[in-house]
């Protein structure tokens, strides 16, 4: 018992000496990736869509008559259904399911992260073949295996990203935000990816096969660095002390110095720094956070978070993070998709107009501006997570503003009251980008408001689950707002 217990005191020593750093921002990097990837096969899917319902879904005569199957006209809905009740499910579903203990150690975490990463890859992969393969005769075949693929994808990444927003919520807040960077980062890429298309006419299945291609091209990247970030000194480090992580539950704002780093990180680097002469070589220290992890692992091996206690600490958060997205999603992009310029000539001819209009103002505008929103939180965090709810309701009034704009001209019942292209515009990118940082700062007040460091994993799955849910309700709320506009 002495030996054991010195040994622990000697594991313990050796973690405090070891200097808090994330050499070339990698870390950092890893969770920006892994951002991305977990909205990949989902924006693919979306910015697809033509090779479904123009390709796959329709009937191509050899005489030239084209006849639209009845699945055409449902897919997007259907779609719709089958990606966010899986998703919604699963990831209340992923909070409450263990594999050992989530709170001490990080092998529930990996389980998860990679077996989900994987069936995802498995499937993409399907859904590639599938786009080589001639499906004319067996429409019906591919439709209900297209749903399946979808449902299976959907179930799968919301447990890869609720695990990912609980690992994350392990370290400083600034990765936290890295993770929700990530997810605007794969929106821009896929709108210029969309916008290209445009440009270049492609065949709709050489289209459909560049979209999932590069899905799985960044799931495998996003594999292959996750197997890396569990080797990594500063990851293990802050996951085996946890008390290290800023607290901001008493504080109405965060200075952080040009790289994000806030005065408490700062110190603690600093701290740390002065004792690396004390460490040894890498491998060792390395060795010694791996064992140190066994032993966390060990003494709490049984122990289940305290559900009910910790939501009524994150509570304020959850409703911060739902509020927002339902919003967001309400407005986003049902509305802005189908907003015309009143300029028909706007981007210099009619015809230019037609084609880019929608690819740019609406989902390369929204998700651009999103990023920026994303990255200034790095820098400024303002309000601080009691006074955040204020700016978080206001943004309701972004509905009537978008409502009231030419949305849905040649349907809309509704007088049009924005009357300015540019006003309209500047609206949207207030909008997005307000919707950018304030996710971030909800998502890193999350983990913060925990009633204890080791908790912050268990509050910043609740968050994500609040994010999906938002964006659940607020998909479909926006079928009641479109349809009132043309009462």
């Amino acid at each position: 018992m002495d030996n054991e217990k010195q040994t622990n005191n000697k594991e313990d020593d050796s973690l405090k000496k070891i200097p808090v750093v994330d050499h070339y921002n990698l870390v950092y990097i890893i969770l920006l990736l892994h951002g991305i990837a977990v909205l990949m096969p989902w924006n693919m899917f979306i910015n697809a869509k033509e090779y479904f319902t123009d390709y796959k879904l329709t009937i191509h005569q050899e005489n030239g008559t084209i006849i639209e199957s009845k699945y055409k006209e449902y897919f997007l809905s259907n779609l719709g259904i089958a990606s966010q009740v899986p998703n919604v499910l699963f990831n209340i579903f992923n909070i409450f399911f263990q594999f050992g203990n989530s709170n001490n150690d990080t092998d529930g975490y990996t389980l998860r992260i990679l077996i989900a990463i994987s069936i995802e890859l498995i499937f993409i992969i399907l859904t590639v073949l599938l786009a080589w393969i001639d499906t004319a005769n067996w429409m019906t075949g591919f439709f209900y295996l297209t749903m399946a693929t979808v449902i299976i994808l959907n179930m799968v990444n919301a447990i890869y990203q609720n695990s990912f927003y609980g690992l994350g919520s392990r370290l400083p807040m600034k990765y936290t935000n890295a993770i929700v960077t990530g997810t605007n980062v794969c929106g821009t890429f896929t709108s210029l990816m969309n916008i290209a298309t445009i440009a270049l006419s492609p065949n709709k299945r050489i289209a459909a096969i560049y979209f999932f291609t590069s899905a799985i091209v960044v799931l495998l990247i996003a594999f292959i660095s996750f197997i890396f970030l569990k080797k990594n000194k500063f990851f293990l480090y802050y996951l085996q002390n946890t008390h290290l992580k800023e607290s901001t539950t008493t504080t109405t704002g965060t200075t952080t110095t040009i790289d994000g780093t806030t005065d408490i990180e700062m110190k603690t680097k600093t701290e740390n720094q002065n004792l690396l002469s004390d460490t040894t070589t890498n491998g060792s220290l390395n060795k010694d956070l791996e064992s140190h992890a066994k032993i966390n692992e060990q003494k709490s091996k049984s122990e289940r978070p305290p559900y009910l206690y910790v939501y009524r600490y994150v509570w304020k958060q959850c409703l911060n993070v739902f509020l927002l997205f339902f919003v967001t999603l309400a407005i986003f992009p049902v509305i802005p998709s189908d907003v015309r310029p009143l300029n028909p000539e706007l981007f210099g001819s009619k015809e230019k107009t037609d084609q880019y209009y929608v690819a740019i103002a609406c989902f390369l505008l929204f998700n651009f501006f999103a990023l920026l929103g994303n990255l200034v939180p790095n820098f400024v965090r303002f309000p601080g997570p009691d006074r955040l709810w204020i700016p978080i309701v206001s943004r309701v009034l972004f509905i009537p503003f978008f409502m009231l704009s030419n949305y849905a001209p040649d349907r809309r019942k509704w007088p049009v009251f924005i009357q300015s292209d540019l006003l309209y515009l500047f609206g949207s990118i207030l909008m997005a980008f307000s919707s950018g940082y304030y996710s971030s700062l909800c998502m890193m007040y999350a983990p913060q408001s925990a009633p204890d460091p080791k908790y912050a994993g268990t509050a910043g799955m609740m968050a994500a689950a609040s994010l999906i849910l938002g964006i659940f309700t607020g998909v479909n709320f926006s079928t009641i707002l479109a349809w009132s506009v043309r009462q």
